[in-house]
């Protein structure tokens, strides 16, 4: 199978920052794939053609992007490496890898794409898959044989082969490996052979691939509908992981290959850190806080708060990321939003401010002291504490007797320090502020 070719020169930059006056050149198909990255609302990756060069400007999609003569890799704002970043993947995709996953020593630590690291955690998977054993099962097939098999076919028979014997038309069942399950992981392996650069990951992706290639005759058609419609019982639960880290290779987070034909110069592989962020805050809640006794909701759609009062019906719907209750609460509890904006460094936008005024009234529990309140997660800069100025917004509406009528908090989250201690399973100086913000919201 044929090798990637290194790029000539890798543009490195973060989150939203431009990079002007780039030695660089278009090719016609890079400027194809220049044009899909940038349409959609902001865009992906914007691509401009000056008259000396190039300028590239990055959004909130993180990852690798790579054309016929150079790499543009985007670097996540809030974490330090791309390491980070797959841990952060890992963990709210439900995966366990990097409880497991061991960095070979001479894996580089800075200067591989986020794709590298991501093929290397499927490599992982894969050999662990295959330790287990492979599944099989029974598929029918139809041949013409030497001896008969199965059942006789009359009518292919007469058809092909009239008055002839030395060939049999048959249908039978056969015990095979080549089945969607397996299927699905020899296309991601060869999305992998194609488009890793990693030297020491590469013989592991071509041993991987000819070891499914040997028992799976082709890659399906359409793995992302195959993935999305399968189903794990007690025989196949080993197939979930490599199962859903071939989703995220091949389709999921917000990641596509815009050239699938096996061009492997030009392809993008880029993660949308919004939504990233917003799975990682649900599933750390998700754990984090009924251990202390409170109830936690995700994307929980409320229709009963904005009504339309002539037809006398809802006239929309109240989606907060997450409800947290306690005592057996069905509604009231304290609404948190997850926003990946870095309110550490700008004021809160006026949008997101309204919105969660709306959620705190309409959710928000009410106690004999407290004003209905609301809780904004979003990305910090830099660890720090009570002390940190990530935890220094907190508004509240007041009616013209100064009386409070809801308030809202923001508490930044540095994301390597929560991954760590949501791998960890136990909070530390990020996951108690969340307790506490969440506790005083509770006060009697």
């Amino acid at each position: 199978m044929k090798q990637a070719t290194p790029p000539v020169e890798v543009v490195e930059l973060r989150e939203w920052e431009t990079r002007e006056n780039l030695d660089v050149e278009l090719s016609p198909t890079d400027r194809e794939q220049a044009t899909q990255l940038g349409s959609g609302g902001a865009g992906k990756l914007i691509i401009d053609e000056l008259r000396h060069g190039l300028r590239v400007k990055a959004s909130s999609w993180v990852g690798v992007v790579r054309f016929s003569n150079f790499e543009v890799q985007v670097r996540p704002k809030f974490a330090e490496e791309n390491l980070d970043l797959v841990r952060l993947i890992a963990y709210a995709g439900g995966l366990d890898s990097f409880k497991r996953f061991r960095i070979p020593h001479n894996l580089p630590q800075k200067g591989h794409s986020l794709f590298d690291l991501v093929a290397l955690l499927f490599a992982e998977a894969c050999e662990r898959l295959l330790k287990r054993g492979l599944l099989s099962d029974y598929k029918q097939l139809e041949e013409d044989l030497p001896v008969l098999r199965g059942r006789l076919l009359p009518l292919q028979q007469a058809v092909r082969r009239l008055g002839l014997l030395n060939r049999l038309e048959c249908r039978y069942d056969e015990y095979l490996s080549d089945i969607p399950e397996n299927q699905v992981l020899r296309g991601a392996l060869e999305h992998c052979a194609l488009r890793a650069t990693y030297g020491m990951l590469m013989p592991r992706i071509r041993r991987l691939h000819g070891i499914f290639a040997s028992v799976c005759h082709r890659a399906p058609c359409d793995p992302e509908e195959i993935l999305e419609n399968m189903t794990y019982n007690r025989l196949k639960e080993h197939y979930r992981e490599p199962h859903e880290l071939a989703r995220l290779i091949l389709a999921t987070l917000g990641i596509k290959d815009l050239y699938s034909r096996g061009d492997a110069r030009c392809f993008s592989f880029l993660v949308d850190m919004n939504h990233l962020f917003e799975c990682f805050v649900s599933r750390w809640l998700c754990e984090l806080l009924p251990r202390r006794g409170f109830q936690v909701q995700s994307q929980r759609r409320v229709s009963s708060i904005i009504w339309d009062v002539g037809t006398n019906c809802s006239y929309k719907r109240v989606v907060p990321d997450i409800l947290v209750t306690q005592g057996g609460r069905r509604i009231s509890g304290l609404p948190i939003d997850a926003k990946y904006i870095p309110y550490d460094e700008r004021s809160l936008d006026e949008e997101n401010i309204y919105q969660a005024f709306l959620y705190a009234y309409a959710l928000g529990r009410r106690g004999q002291d407290t004003a209905p309140a609301a809780l904004l997660l979003y990305p910090a800069s830099a660890p720090g504490g009570k002390e940190h100025p990530s935890d220094g917004h907190r508004l509240e509406i007041r009616d013209t007797a100064g009386k409070r009528g809801a308030e809202i908090s923001a508490i930044g989250i540095h994301i390597p320090s929560a991954v760590r201690e949501a791998e960890e399973g136990e909070p530390d100086d990020v996951g108690r502020r969340v307790i506490e913000a969440v506790e005083r919201s509770f006060a009697p």
